[in-house]
């Protein structure tokens, strides 16, 4: 039984002097993404972790049941206690996009992600390894496509992390 995939994105903009900051979770069906829950905040900049945690919780209380595949997220959605959160709490597996010069553990040593794809073609699809990343083991994937890296990260070796981004 296939569950649901998350999608986790923030938006702001300028309204007058306030800032509208909005932090939404939608559920990606058929090549579209419909928006389940989203929280509105009066600040500029990024969630933090104990924002994005409250939001998640508030989720789970209006609907309690669902079977999820993963939670999907781009490269501000990192923090160790996110991914605590994520992994001890709500059990749900996150895919997370990576920024090429983001530092992750590995055999000791600390390097940017980027290190570990320079040997990937253009439009191959490459599993790196696990590394370690805000104390939580992530699965890292990567391409490069047309000048830029995709690098994702998953707490489950078991996605199919490319064919699951798409999603996003």
């Amino acid at each position: 039984h296939q569950g649901l995939v998350l999608l986790l994105d923030r938006t702001e903009w300028q309204f007058g002097k306030t800032w509208v900051n909005i932090l939404m979770l939608s559920v990606s069906v058929e090549g579209m993404s419909v928006p389940l829950f989203w929280r509105v905040y009066n600040k500029k900049g990024l969630s933090s972790q104990q924002e994005r945690i409250d939001f998640m919780r508030s989720f789970f209380r209006y609907f309690p049941d669902l079977c999820i595949t993963c939670l999907i997220g781009d490269r501000e959605f990192i923090g160790k206690h996110w991914f605590s959160y994520l992994e001890q709490e709500a059990r749900i597996p996150c895919l997370i996009r990576l920024r090429e010069n983001l530092q992750v553990h590995y055999q000791g040593k600390q390097k940017p992600i980027k290190v570990y794809c320079r040997n990937v073609k253009m439009g191959q699809y490459s599993y790196k390894g696990c590394f370690q990343l805000c104390e939580t083991n992530l699965h890292v994937w990567a391409t490069h496509l047309r000048g830029e890296w995709l690098i994702l990260g998953t707490t489950s070796k078991d996605l199919d992390a490319f064919a699951i981004y798409k999603q996003r």
